[in-house]
């Protein structure tokens, strides 16, 4: 997933294992309550929303793109010693 691109390059490489560390370790959680809850809510004896829980989806990808936008820092163009001062700040 992006996410692994993004917590890889973005981290200072004193931290860099760590905050990998964490991201699998948030990111395996995620998954394993998506592949239980995502049957629930297409199943007709459930949940039985069918396509509509796209809907959901769309308001969990709305908030994240809203999230990144604020929160991850454009490090195009940076030197790793920029990135490093970024998140000393």
């Amino acid at each position: 997933p992006l996410g692994y691109v993004i917590f890889a390059e973005v981290s200072s490489a004193k931290l860099r294992s760590k905050t990998v560390g964490i991201g699998i370790w948030t990111n395996s959680p995620c998954g394993m309550t998506a592949n239980i809850v995502i049957p629930s809510l297409v199943n007709p004896d459930e949940a039985d929303l069918g396509g509509y829980a796209g809907f959901i989806f769309e308001g969990l990808a709305f908030v994240g793109t809203i999230w990144a936008y604020f929160f991850i820092p454009e490090t195009r163009g940076w030197t790793i010693d920029e990135c490093v001062l970024s998140f000393l700040r």
